[in-house]
């Protein structure tokens, strides 16, 4: 068998490596289908806050609400963190408006008054 030329090779190369990535991709999917959506639920049942990132590829992805609704559903009254990551007030989804939102660079003071608020409660 002839050598196989530079070209030739380099499409063959990136063949391969696209097979193996779609490979790798689908059994991440795969073994995401079956445990994440349970761990997400096991934790927002444990949770009493919920902080959910919204960045400009995440802001109108159907997860997010489900995500954010299953936290409303668990109790009408759930503290709801919108933190915005290049993403602007009015982007946010109506469904958590209504609840506070942080920009990501105001995020640390977020985090400040959690770590108040959680030394209090266990005070």
């Amino acid at each position: 068998m002839p050598p196989l030329t530079s070209g030739l090779r380099k499409r063959y190369v990136r063949k391969s490596r696209r097979q193996v990535r779609s490979l790798s991709e689908m059994i991440v999917t795969s073994m995401w289908a079956r445990t994440f959506p349970e761990e997400i639920r096991r934790q927002i049942n444990r949770s009493n806050e919920m902080v959910v990132l919204l960045t400009p590829e995440s802001v109108d992805r159907p997860w997010v609400l489900v995500e954010v609704g299953a936290a409303w559903g668990k109790r009408q009254n759930a503290r709801i963190i919108a933190v915005l990551c290049h993403v602007d007030v009015d982007r946010i989804p109506d469904f958590i408006g209504s609840k506070k939102a942080v920009p990501i660079n105001s995020f640390d003071d977020y985090l400040e008054e959690l770590r108040q608020r959680v030394e209090r409660h266990h005070s």
